[in-house]
């Protein structure tokens, strides 16, 4: 029976150090896990890390969280592996005896004398998850820094206060967490949170002072610019008012470093398209093919504004225009009544030599014929049906005299053109004429050099003259013919970019 009951205690003995039970005398995280299956010794060991906690103090406010949110990660399994080992490694002389107590008393038979193993945190620092859960407190703590600020509303300089702000350096409590020694902290049985003092910078306002540059805009927004316009086709002047409203949109505000101090301050500028942008507005207030060009206008209204200028001075342009040919039409009759010479509809309108009623067709801008900068207080009006020369300075009537135009089938062309050349002698190979003082004002067909422009009496030999008893009526072949005495009065008055405007 004694050799039974032996026999019986080593079978029962021997079925403990085979089993799934953890020996006596092991703890993990404080907690005794002796006794236990793996199983059950992982799940205590989770749940008592699940109760650790952190506390991150950021002054103001603090925040409680469990490790795992932080990024430490607990492997209860390895730990509870660990644990299971302990007693069952291979046995060394030294160890037998202490492990057949650890069984004893994991049967009952003993208490447990031997002294307790703590078996080591397994464990791993996740920085990604760390930085999230960081970023989402700063998300909390930040306060963004705002610098002085000024902007431009309705024309008034207005400013804004700096405040001060604060912000979490992430990565120095990364680094903190990341390098704190977590093996002795989770060894610890007392449960006690752990604290972390988080790094919260104050960023002091860069521009605090922007008198500087208030006082430096506001004279600039105290008077309205006027554009004075001139449109040279139709000898029209115009003006556009802008007001400091309309002003202070094209005002940028932005930081710069001063070069000198390495001190952030404010600068402002004129942002040119938001000039142009005004300026394509404004253009719809002719209500037609009219326009300022955006790309000249802006860069001079900018600097008007910069230097206080209260005017500016730009010229009208003009737009393509479409034309719906009505019954009995032709490209050429188009062309007479929109004062163009033939050519330059043809031109515009390749393979519409043949027009049927309805057909739409491009007159080209009439800026075409007006290819040189317009001198504005100077205008020469032909009549061909009056066979008239008018010349006008500063708006009165300096000169009227008989003039004499093409004849039907080599006529004139009605329009407005410019005075763009002068030559005391030109000759005419087509027609075997020498012309005085002559001043080519258009070119019949785009691209060519002959041009037609203004004659005195012409002839053939340089000594006797032609047409000398035909003056007020067409005598020419498309030029306009003044008296020799009166062109060599228009020759030394009219310089390059006089607007020559031919009536029907």
């Amino acid at each position: 029976m004694i050799l039974a009951a032996v026999a019986l205690l080593v079978l029962s003995l021997a079925n403990i150090y085979r089993g799934d039970v953890i020996l006596s005398g092991v703890s993990a995280l404080g907690q005794d896990v002796g006794g236990r299956t793996r199983s059950e010794a992982s799940q205590l060991i989770r749940t008592e890390w699940q109760s650790r906690k952190v506390i991150l103090d950021g002054g103001e406010q603090s925040w409680t969280l469990s490790p795992e949110q932080l990024g430490v990660l607990l492997d209860a399994d390895a730990m509870a592996e660990a644990a299971y080992q302990q007693g069952r490694a291979e046995p060394s002389l030294n160890a037998i005896i202490p492990t057949l107590r650890r069984i004893a008393a994991s049967s009952g038979l003993l208490p447990v004398t031997a002294e307790e193993t703590v078996v080591a945190p397994v464990w791993r620092f996740d920085r990604a998850t760390a930085t999230n859960t960081i970023r989402t407190l700063a998300g909390q703590i930040d306060i963004p820094m705002q610098n002085a600020g000024v902007t431009v509303v309705d024309g008034e300089v207005r400013t804004t206060a700096p405040q001060p702000g604060r912000a979490l350096d992430v990565g120095a409590l990364l680094t903190t967490l990341e390098s704190h020694p977590w093996n002795v902290a989770l060894a610890r049985s007392d449960n006690l949170p752990l604290r972390f003092t988080m790094p919260v910078v104050d960023q002091p306002p860069a521009i605090a002072d922007v008198s500087a540059l208030v006082a430096e805009l506001t004279p600039l927004l105290a008077n309205p610019i006027t554009v004075d316009l001139y449109d040279p086709i139709r000898d029209e002047r115009l003006a556009w008012t802008i007001q400091p409203a309309d002003m202070g949109r094209w005002v940028g505000v932005g930081e710069a470093t001063d070069a000198a101090s390495g001190q952030k301050k404010l600068t402002w500028s004129v942002d040119e398209q938001r000039v142009r942008e005004f300026i394509t507005a404004q253009n719809a207030s002719f209500g037609d093919e009219r326009f300022v060009d955006p790309d000249a206008a802006a860069p001079a209204l900018a600097e008007a504004f910069q230097q206080q200028r209260g005017q500016v001075r730009q010229t009208v342009k003009h737009g393509e225009r479409q034309h719906v040919v009505q019954s009995g039409e032709t490209l050429s009759s188009i062309a007479y009544d929109y004062g163009f010479p033939y050519p330059y509809l043809m031109l515009a309108n390749p393979g519409k030599e043949n027009l049927m009623a309805g057909d739409t067709i491009t007159i080209p801008s009439v800026d075409v014929l007006v290819p040189l900068p317009v001198v504005e207080n100077k205008r020469i009006v032909i009549s061909i049906s009056k066979q008239n020369a008018k010349v006008y300075e500063n708006g009165q009537l300096k000169w009227d005299w008989p003039a004499s135009t093409g004849i039907d089938s080599s006529p004139t062309s009605p329009g407005i053109f410019q005075i763009q050349t002068h030559e005391e002698m030109a000759y005419a190979a087509n027609w075997d004429l020498y012309m005085p003082w002559f001043m080519g004002i258009y070119r019949p067909v785009p691209g060519q050099e002959f041009m037609n422009g203004f004659h005195g009496f012409p002839s053939r030999d340089r000594r006797q003259l032609l047409w000398t008893r035909n003056l007020g009526s067409k005598v020419t072949y498309g030029c306009v013919m003044l008296s020799t005495e009166n062109t060599k009065l228009l020759y030394d008055w009219a310089e390059p970019g006089v607007i020559v405007e031919i009536q029907k």
